[in-house]
């Protein structure tokens, strides 16, 4: 297969093998396989990558985790015969990719950004599978993943407090600028109300109308 017939998604394999390995490097070779070995099955679970995969049954209704790799349910507290519930972090990413495959059932690689179990921030890289089930070719998903520490829990805290902080100060910024501008709208109104405009039609003018 020629380079230009591979998918931008799934780049190709660089040339020499002892460059240095280039962030994400990793997380893309390990989607680069889980897809070839999905396109050379039967529609059953892709084998191979058990640590770093999980499979949802009924992934457009109740979404029920069937099995969990143990790096998965150890990196994000998942576990086996569980409802996914919708939660922010790992959980929405992973319900959204449910709900796109089972609309669509074709391979679906994604990236996100999502906190660990123990509060360091991931970059998370992988792909969402469609499992036949019967007659719906999306009746399971099967999601295999790898990830990276972006931030250690300790510097994740110190940022997340940083940045609450700096949300605090714009607020504060933000009512001062208002009472402000409050004070100055009375002011303008009380100086309207001292200064009323003349009355052209008044007699000192000496305009009068047509009787």
């Amino acid at each position: 297969m020629s380079r230009l017939a591979v998918p931008p998604i799934f780049p190709a394999a660089p040339d020499r093998l002892d460059w240095p390995p280039r962030a994400g490097a990793l997380e893309r070779r390990l989607t680069r396989r889980a897809l070839a070995a999905w396109q050379a099955g039967d529609g059953g679970p892709v084998l191979g990558f058990d640590a770093h995969a999980l499979v949802i049954a009924d992934p457009g209704g109740r979404a029920l985790v069937e099995s969990v790799g143990s790096a998965l349910a150890a990196a994000f507290g998942i576990t086996a015969d569980a409802v996914l519930n919708r939660a922010p972090g790992i959980r929405d990413e992973l319900s959204a990719l449910c709900e796109l495959v089972t609309l669509h059932p074709v391979p679906v690689p994604f990236e996100a950004g999502v906190p660990s179990a123990g509060g360091a921030e991931l970059m998370v890289r992988g792909i969402a599978l469609p499992l036949l089930r019967g007659d719906d070719p999306a009746g399971a998903v099967q999601i295999i993943c790898n990830w990276r520490v972006v931030l250690e829990r300790s510097a994740a805290v110190r940022l997340r407090r940083e940045l609450g902080s700096a949300l605090r100060e714009v607020r504060s910024t933000q009512q001062a600028l208002r009472s402000t501008q409050r004070t100055q709208d009375k002011a303008g109104g009380w100086q309207a109300a001292s200064h009323p405009v003349a009355d052209p039609f008044a007699p000192e003018f000496g305009v009068k109308l047509d009787e």
